[in-house]
């Protein structure tokens, strides 16, 4: 026999994954320069790779914000600074899962579903924002490359990134604890629910 409790549970095993997953797969991609076959983007005939907070040449890797070095860097300076949102995204979706686990012990903080839907939410912007950022900013620095004779090519890390945000959208969309009406603010038992 079909009963409702049982399909909403459904939705908590959902956005537990999803949030994971997003989580997951948004901290492989802020950590992609360091993990070999993993980059933002690179560019072959110069021996380097780019990812979020390191660039690589073919000797070494030069970690934190923004590039320095030869000449032909300058093109990247500042570009990957964008790419801060990508752990950003990543820390929030792990908050929401945090927040679904809470809320899922029945513990009274927490108990409301707002609380899983607004750090969802936040992780999913952030995240939504970080993968456009990205994929513009490194699509003109891989246009500029390839001007300069030398071809670049998108790496796997920005599709990591994509799919780490279409996780976190999936997860606030059809995720966590249902709406559920018998827990909305009312003035007065006597007024109707404000929807």
């Amino acid at each position: 026999m079909f009963r409702r409790n049982d399909c909403m549970e459904g939705h908590y095993v959902l956005g537990l994954f999803l949030t994971f997953a997003s989580a997951a797969l948004l901290a492989i991609g802020s950590v992609s320069t360091f993990i070999a076959p993993l980059t933002m983007l690179s560019v072959p005939s110069k021996h380097l790779t780019f990812g979020v907070f390191a660039y690589c040449t073919s000797s070494t890797c030069h970690r934190g914000l923004g590039v320095s070095g030869p000449a032909y860097t300058e093109v990247i300076t500042g570009l990957d600074n964008a790419q801060l949102l990508v752990p950003i995204g990543a820390g929030l979706e792990l908050l929401a899962f945090l927040v679904l686990v809470v809320h899922l012990t029945e513990s009274p903080f927490c108990d409301h579903h707002l609380w899983f839907r607004v750090t969802s939410f936040l992780g999913a912007l952030v995240s939504l924002v970080a993968a456009l950022c990205g994929t513009a900013l490194w699509s003109i620095a891989r246009k500029r490359f390839n001007n300069e004779g030398a071809p670049a090519s998108f790496g796997d890390a920005l599709w990591i990134v994509w799919g780490g945000t279409a996780a976190a959208m999936l997860a606030f969309l059809i995720g966590g604890p249902a709406y559920n009406g018998t827990i909305m603010y009312r003035a007065t038992p006597s007024r109707a629910y404000s929807v």
